[in-house]
């Protein structure tokens, strides 16, 4: 401890050092801030910022409809000189609110957490997010996922296609009715691997291209890790643009620094049903993700009614940590549900990807919000990651084109026909 001089007093002094971009913060009794930069080695490849981007003091959006945010975030774009995939996924969401018909009415019977209700809803419309405001905030907060006729599994966000009357469930990840979170801590899993896949794009400098690959099926909740797989290439080297990079701890900081910053923003998260024509309009025609739909449609299109599911994770055009991916879902409605999440490893998989740069993948662990780890046991569960990490790195392969379209079409089956 030091002292300093100030207006004839003599104030104690604490200096203390962050670990992340090491800043010396000197601060005194009546809370005045200096701050000193030392010069310290930057990670070769990520683009390192100041603690100043990744403050804890975010102003908090109210929970909100996201189709009326998506649709209110794309008529402020006007200029289609710099059409990007998020660009014209928020035009077609657009295009479909306005193109809607005639509404046509359903009656849907709420079940379970000790509460019997009935309300009519339009169809291809309304959500079971509209139908949760009309029991209680609980109900909006809560819930993760909703079950339809105890069988379907649909997004909470999603509209309700039936033509007949249904019955409706939420899922919570605590209840009173000893009900399964199994499906709960699946859609947290799938949330949380599209999360750390859209996030890539803004934690690279300028001559660093990411190309995002494909969620990785076989890291589930049971595994003890969520993975995605995306591509790495050098955009200012012509001798080799291939990359075989593996984050060191300072590096791993950096990422989850970034990644608490995105979730902090409120990023929206929706999803969207294409068919082919609306998905190649959506992702461009050289997208490796168009490839991927091309064979899951030709190969399943009965198993999975001649449509794919895209998710936006972000909604701002112009940021780089928005991003749309091709997964079957349920994800989360909003990241208000995720709680505890760390990256736990980021490594190179020795091949390529389907646009023939170093393919790599990116794990890492959560908890949802409402089941909060002390700090010794969530010490454990990520340390033991870090350690399967290592193992899966040799023995567990990348995805194919083959591989994830199966994977997609036994989870849409799943989906419409889930028994919890």
């Amino acid at each position: 401890m030091t002292s300093k001089l100030m207006n004839g007093q003599l104030l104690p002094q604490f200096s203390k050092r962050c670990s992340f971009c090491k800043l010396r913060k000197i601060s005194t009794a009546p809370q005045i801030l200096s701050i000193e930069l030392i010069k310290v080695q930057q990670p070769s490849f990520l683009l390192i910022r100041s603690c100043s981007n990744y403050s804890s003091n975010v102003i908090e959006r109210e929970p909100s409809d996201p189709i009326t945010e998506i649709v209110t975030d794309s008529s402020e774009q006007t200029d289609n000189s710099h059409s990007t995939p998020v660009k014209r996924f928020l035009d077609e969401v657009k295009l479909r609110a306005e193109l809607s018909g005639k509404l046509e009415k359903v009656r849907v019977k709420h079940v379970g957490h000790n509460k019997n209700m009935e309300v009519e809803v339009n169809r291809n419309y309304s959500t079971p997010l509209d139908v949760a405001r009309h029991l209680g905030r609980n109900y909006v907060t809560l819930s993760a996922v909703a079950l339809l006729n105890a069988s379907k599994v649909v997004d909470m966000n999603q509209a309700i296609s039936e033509k007949e009357n249904v019955t409706l469930q939420f899922v919570w990840f605590k209840n009173q009715q000893q009900q399964d979170p199994h499906l709960a801590n699946k859609t947290l899993w799938n949330t949380c691997s599209l999360l750390s896949g859209a996030v890539l794009g803004d934690i690279f400098k300028e001559t660093i291209k990411v190309i995002p690959h494909l969620s990785t099926p076989d890291l589930t909740a049971t595994e003890g890790a969520f993975g995605f797989e995306f591509e790495l290439v050098k955009t200012d080297s012509d001798e080799d643009d291939r990359l075989n990079w593996t984050a060191s701890q300072s590096e791993l900081s950096f990422v989850n620094r970034k990644l608490r910053s995105f979730i902090y923003s409120k990023p929206d998260i929706y999803g969207l049903d294409c068919g082919l024509k609306s998905a190649e309009k959506v992702l461009g025609a050289d997208s490796s993700n168009l490839a991927v739909a091309k064979h899951i449609l030709s190969h399943f299109g009965d198993s999975v009614n001649h449509k794919v599911r895209l998710y936006l994770c972000g909604g701002s055009p112009s940021s780089p940590s928005s991003a749309i991916h091709l997964h079957p879902g349920p994800l989360l409605p909003n990241v208000h549900l995720v709680g505890q999440m760390e990256i736990t490893a980021v490594y190179p998989l020795g091949c390529t990807g389907l646009n023939g740069a170093s393919l790599h993948r990116i794990e890492g662990v959560a908890l949802p919000s409402v089941l909060h780890a002390h700090h010794w046991p969530w010490t454990v569960l990520t340390s033991a990651a870090r350690e399967d990490a290592l193992s899966r790195q040799t023995l567990m392969p990348p995805n194919s084109i083959e591989s994830f379209a199966e994977w997609y079409k036994n989870e849409c089956k799943w989906r419409n026909n889930s028994v919890v």
